[in-house]
């Protein structure tokens, strides 16, 4: 009886154990199922994004800008934020080389939107600079357009490493 009682006790202990086992290995997999579907969604909201900054991005976008001397130029103003980018920089989405580039292109275009308020803070005040504020406005302009063209081809090429 002593032998029998141990017995099923032994058994028991082994199905717990069993079960225990599976029931982790089961978790393990929908934790790993769940991260999966998770990596899949965050990249398309990723790839939106960067799609998105791709198309306000374009120089079909872009405005006139009247100068006081009478001539014009036309610039894209618009404000860009990169939030999923920088999302996705921080949840360790990219191995470390896309991390570096995703980093920089981050600050790229976080630094284009600055670039922009410079722009209109020079455009607002031109009146009282004077004949100065038309070449600032100028080489604000400039430097817009090249940082707009790096962004562009920064971002394609992340894209394309997605």
């Amino acid at each position: 009886m002593k032998n029998s009682r141990y017995s099923a006790h032994s058994s028991r202990r082994s199905l717990l154990r069993s079960s225990f086992f599976v029931g982790a290995l089961l978790f393990d997999y929908q934790i790993e199922r769940t991260h999966a579907k998770g990596f899949r969604r965050f990249k398309l909201l990723l790839v939106a994004e960067l799609s998105e900054t791709l198309e306000v991005l374009d120089p079909a976008n872009a405005v006139e800008v009247q100068l006081s001397d009478n001539s014009s130029a036309e610039v894209v103003t618009t404000y860009v934020q990169p939030e999923i980018l920088e999302q996705a920089v921080r949840n360790g989405f990219f191995d470390p080389s896309n991390a570096k580039a995703a980093t920089r292109l981050a600050g790229k275009i976080r630094g284009y939107s600055t670039k922009i308020t410079h722009l209109f803070s020079i455009l607002s005040i031109r009146t009282t600079v004077g004949p100065g504020s038309e070449r600032l406005a100028l080489h604000a302009i400039r430097d817009i357009e090249e940082t707009c063209r790096v962004i562009v081809k920064d971002t394609r090429s992340l894209i394309a490493q997605l």
